[in-house]
């Protein structure tokens, strides 16, 4: 059923942040032992509570495209590609909503996807709860930071200096994994890169962090915009999913 395609696909995007992974930091990141980078980067993506990501993540054989604006805990805009078909997303005040004629053709059937049509599709309250609760564990960005208590085995992970799409970042790498954090300003992650393994990350004690031990996701997720605005309205004359036997 698409709604439940969906909540997958938030699961999925959720997992490889959760195993990919800031105000601290600033120009001296580099001089900086990798635990103390990590601990940077949480503070700085706890001081805000909005940001750009996109990039492609993948579990076993099946690749999830995404494209998202965060806004804050209950708010997001942005599309996710699955099998080729696309989800245009939209979360404000807590509501779901979703548009994609041939995502319903995809994950539910052609009957569903005619019925739909290019409308935008406002989810029941039930499927909005657990689709945002599997966004919940980076769209909330207090949540997020606390996911970060330092690295299991910090002596492997190598750090240098370079510059990633004309920033200067400090990169940390090993195990399977890419750490690329701002070194001007505010330490915020600029990209994260996973070939998949265990998590890098010891155990937090956030209940909402409870995949990071576990993951096992690949993928390059891509950010930018950190603390920029983004003004986020439900869509107009959204069909109601309820009503359409979903």
């Amino acid at each position: 059923m698409a709604r439940r395609n969906l909540a997958a696909a938030a699961g999925l995007l959720g997992v490889l942040w959760l195993s990919a992974c800031g105000s601290g930091g600033g120009s001296g990141e580099i001089d900086k032992s990798p635990n103390q980078i990590i601990k940077d980067m949480a503070a700085a993506i706890k001081s805000v509570h909005s940001f750009h990501m996109h990039g492609t993540v993948v579990s076993g054989s099946n690749p999830t495209a995404l494209d998202l604006k965060i806004v804050g805990p209950q708010t997001l805009t942005g599309s996710v590609i699955q099998k080729g078909a696309v989800a245009h997303l939209v979360l404000v005040n807590g509501t779901f909503y979703i548009q994609g004629k041939q995502f319903f053709a995809v994950f539910a059937n052609p009957q569903a996807a005619a019925l739909v049509g290019d409308n935008w599709v406002k989810l029941p309250s039930s499927v909005s709860s657990s689709v945002q609760s599997s966004f919940g564990s980076f769209t909330n960005t207090s949540t997020f930071s606390s996911c970060f208590p330092g690295l299991k085995n910090p002596s492997s992970v190598s750090k240098s200096a370079m510059t990633l799409n004309g920033v200067s970042v400090v990169e940390l790498s090993g195990g399977g994994y890419m750490f690329d954090v701002q070194t001007g300003g505010p330490a915020y992650p600029v990209r994260f890169k996973s070939t998949g393994g265990a998590s890098p990350f010891l155990p937090s004690t956030n209940p909402a962090c409870s995949n990071i031990n576990s993951s096992t996701g690949s993928g390059t997720i891509l950010f930018d915009n950190w603390g920029t605005a983004t003004t986020v309205t439900p869509p107009p004359s959204a069909l109601d999913f309820s009503s359409l036997g979903g």
